[in-house]
C-alpha cells in the first residue's frame, strides 16, 4: 500500500509539472492572471483522471482562452469607459474596479465549474458509516488501474405471482464482462440458497425478481466484480 501511495504521489507530481508548463502562458495574457495550486489539484482529481496528461493540458488551455477573452472584454470596456466617464471620477473608485478585475483573473478552485463545467468525477464515497442492507463495495477497471464502486441489490416480489424464472435486471452502464459476472453471481447465490437456507426460504429466488445497480452510471465500467 505504501508503494501504491508513492506511485499515486509521483503521478500527481508529474501532472502538476505538466500543468505548470501548460499554465506558463497565463501571465502573458495579463500580469495579474494566475491559476491557483488548489485549482490545478482539483482539475487532476475531479476532471482529468487519466494515465496521461493530455486531457489536463486541454482543460488548462481552455481556461487560458477564457482568461484571454475576459482580458479583451475588459480592455474594450475600458476604452468605452474612458470615452464616457466624467472628469470627476474618483481614483478610489477606479482602484476598486481594477482590484475586482484582477481578482476575476485569478482562477481558484471555486471558479472551475464556471470555466470548465461540472466535475466529471465525484467522490467514491456515497455512504458514511455502515452500508445499508443489500449494498456492497466492488472494484471497477479504469485507465488508472481501478476505482471503488458501490453495488446495490434489492428484491421485489414478482408481479405475476410466485414461481417461474427469476429475472435479473442490471443497470449502471456496466460493460459486458461485469454483466456476465452478475449472471455468475446470481447462479452462485441460487446454489448457496439451495444448500444453506432453511426449507421455508428456499423459494426466495422463485418468488422474487432481483435488481442490481451500480451508481454513477455516467462512468462506463467493465472488468471483473471483486
Amino acid at each position: 500500500k505504501d508503494e501504491d501511495a508513492k506511485d499515486d504521489g509521483a503521478k500527481d507530481d508529474g501532472a502538476k509539472a505538466v500543468a505548470d508548463e501548460a499554465a506558463a502562458p497565463v501571465p502573458a495574457v495579463a500580469p495579474t492572471a494566475s491559476i491557483d495550486t488548489k485549482a490545478i489539484e482539483s482539475l487532476i482529481r475531479w476532471y482529468c483522471r487519466e494515465a496521461g496528461v493530455r486531457n489536463l493540458q486541454k482543460h488548462i488551455e481552455k481556461i487560458c482562452r477564457k482568461l484571454a477573452t475576459k482580458v479583451v472584454e475588459r480592455r474594450e470596456g475600458e476604452k468605452i469607459g474612458d470615452a464616457d466617464k466624467s472628469t470627476d471620477a474618483s481614483e478610489e473608485t477606479q482602484g476598486t474596479d481594477e482590484a475586482a478585475a484582477d481578482d476575476d483573473l485569478c482562477v481558484t478552485e471555486d471558479k472551475l465549474s464556471d470555466l470548465v463545467g461540472k466535475p466529471v468525477f465525484t467522490s467514491d464515497r456515497l455512504y458514511d458509516g455502515a452500508l445499508p442492507g443489500g449494498t456492497v463495495t466492488g472494484l471497477a477497471w479504469t485507465a488508472l488501474g481501478g476505482s471503488v464502486l458501490y453495488v446495490e441489490a434489492t428484491a421485489l416480489p414478482k408481479s405475476g405471482g410466485k414461481g417461474g424464472v427469476t429475472n435479473l435486471s442490471v443497470t449502471g452502464q456496466l460493460g459486458n464482462v461485469m454483466k456476465e459476472s452478475s449472471q455468475i453471481a446470481m447462479i452462485m447465490a441460487r446454489r448457496q440458497a439451495a444448500l444453506r437456507l432453511p426449507e421455508e426460504r428456499r423459494s426466495f429466488f422463485e418468488d422474487n425478481d432481483i435488481y442490481l445497480h451500480c451508481p454513477e452510471g455516467a462512468t462506463p465500467k467493465d472488468g471483473q466484480i471483486n
